[in-house]
């Protein structure tokens, strides 16, 4: 049973401190100059 919790937690634990679809492209968009720089194309 402990081995278990133990792969339980280091799994929960990735998700955790995972960034969302939406963090990572709202990074992405600002790397590049920002919404109205990629609207001026």
């Amino acid at each position: 049973m402990p081995q278990r919790l133990v792969v339980f937690l280091l799994l929960f634990s990735s998700f955790a401190f995972s960034q969302t679809a939406d963090e990572l492209i709202a990074k992405n968009i600002q790397a590049k100059g920002g919404m109205d720089k990629i609207k001026a194309i």
